[in-house]
Parts: C-alpha cells; structure tokens; sequence
C-alpha cells in the first residue's frame, strides 16, 4: 500500500510526465522497465511513521474509492482528495523535496 500511494501520488505523476515520454491515446504507457525506474524510497526506522501515514491513508481511499457509488458521490470523491493531498504532503516529506521544488511539482501538473 505504501507503493500504490506514492505511485497515486503527485510528485510521482511529475516524475512520470518528465522522465517518462511513451504515450498512446489512452494516456502513459508504462512498462515495468520505467516503472522500475521510478525512485522508491527504502523503508527506514527514520521514514517509518511518514510511510505508515501513507498506508493509513491509502486504506481509507481504497474503500470509498472502490465502492459502487463512488462516481456518483460527490462526498466520497471530496475525501479521497482530501486523503490523496495528504498523502501528497507526506510524499514530499519523504523525498525532502524543498517548498521551491513543491511549486515546481504543483504548478507544472496544473
């Protein structure tokens, strides 16, 4: 779980969208070459509590996200975004990207 929150992630969505130039209609087309190619921070006694908070918040996506109503719920797709702009601060942390570098990431997935 903690991959899939930093794949879902902004920061890795700008990774993929600068390093990552192989599209089709439909969108990326990724193979696990480039995918194995995205950094992925080992887990640490130091990034622990930062990637269990990313866990926690993607198994509270995961359900609300996966329910049957979830297109049609307003309510249910404000708080996934609400859980995945958290998850979004967690992952900057984690990298230690700077608040310039978060700009940088913010403004160019605008």
């Amino acid at each position: 779980k903690y991959i899939l929150g930093l794949l879902n992630s902004n920061l890795i969505d700008y990774y993929v969208k600068t390093y990552v130039h192989l599209y089709s209609d439909k969108g990326f087309l990724l193979s696990n070459q480039y995918v194995e190619r995205v950094p992925i921070p080992q887990i640490t006694p130091q990034n622990q509590p930062l990637v269990q908070k990313i866990e926690d918040l993607v198994n509270k996506i995961l359900p609300l996200s996966q329910s049957d109503d979830y297109l049609e719920n307003p309510q249910k797709q404000a708080k996934v975004k609400q859980y995945q702009r958290q998850i979004d601060q967690l992952v900057y942390k984690l990298y230690e990207l700077t608040d310039e570098e978060i700009k940088i990431v913010e403004e160019e997935l605008k």
